[in-house]
């Protein structure tokens, strides 16, 4: 807790990203069956934290800020790399798994894990139930129909944008608006909060 403290007020900031990198790493490999989608690529941002030169404007105690300070081309696109991958990745194991291809394909997936989800939040699950009292089940369908497409398409688009940073930055900007609707509609706040702190990054 203490290390985290340090890292969100720019304390410390290599060493507090250390020191949380061994922690996560020490905690994987003692739980080698728990691992949630984020949690490669929070560790990778831990340990680009740890290389990243100090002097960023946002700092409390320390050097002083430099006013030329940049993230340096190499963890940069290292970055972007990373998590276009994994993302194209996550897209296709969803098209072309044994088991979940169908619904994603058709545009059911997500309506079919907001009604019969574990981790969906409650209030979710009653929002359901009252538009289908008013008759707006078919209407519900295809808005998530649309929606379960954008996340395909999202989840598929970096690996084609890769090299045009402007394209890549509106990316990860949706991609944070989509996190952040998983973090409120699901029981997933973990995973969710973390790919928001890595497209953040």
């Amino acid at each position: 807790i203490i290390m985290s403290l340090f890292l969100l007020l720019g304390i410390r900031r290599r060493p507090a990203a250390l020191a949380l990198y061994f922690v996560r790493v020490v905690l994987q490999n003692a739980h080698p069956f728990h691992d949630p989608p984020d949690q490669n690529l929070t560790n990778w941002l831990l340990l680009a934290m740890t290389l990243l030169p100090e002097g960023e404007n946002y700092r409390l105690i320390g050097r002083p800020n430099l006013a030329n300070w940049r993230v340096p081309a190499v963890l940069l696109w290292g970055a972007w790399i990373v998590v276009s991958v994994g993302y194209f990745y996550a897209a296709h194991s969803k098209l072309f798994d044994v088991w979940s291809s169908r619904t994603w394909w058709e545009g059911r997936a997500i309506f079919y894990v907001f009604e019969r989800g574990t981790l969906t939040r409650e209030w979710v699950r009653d929002s359901l139930v009252w538009l289908k009292s008013i008759g707006y089940e078919v209407f519900l369908k295809n808005a998530l129909m649309v929606l379960s497409y954008i996340v395909i398409a999202s989840e598929a688009a970096p690996i084609f944008i890769l090299f045009s940073l402007r394209a890549m930055w509106l990316w990860s900007l949706t991609m944070i608006f989509i996190h952040a609707g998983v973090f409120f509609t699901q029981h997933l706040t973990q995973v969710s909060l973390g790919m928001i702190f890595v497209h953040w990054f």
